[in-house]
């Protein structure tokens, strides 16, 4: 019985590790977004900045760029 709730752990620790992951890149999503609308409502949004964020929203590349770009306009 006891391996019963050793695997029911590990089932929700990773959904729980899912859930984690899909909130990160909602918010990753909704801070793009609204940088690229702030950018757009001041007119200071640039081919550059979009080319920078673009590999954000292409699933096989989001988890290299996620980090870039967060970190890139965080800095900025």
């Amino acid at each position: 019985m006891g391996g019963v709730r050793t695997n029911l752990d590990v089932l929700e620790a990773r959904q729980q590790l899912f859930e984690a992951k899909r909130e990160l890149s909602l918010a990753s999503y909704n801070y793009l977004v609204a940088l690229i609308n702030l950018k757009k409502a001041a007119g200071t949004l640039t081919i550059a900045d979009l080319e920078k964020i673009a590999p954000s929203f292409i699933p096989q590349q989001r988890a290299a760029a996620d980090n870039y770009a967060l970190v890139y306009y965080i800095a900025r």
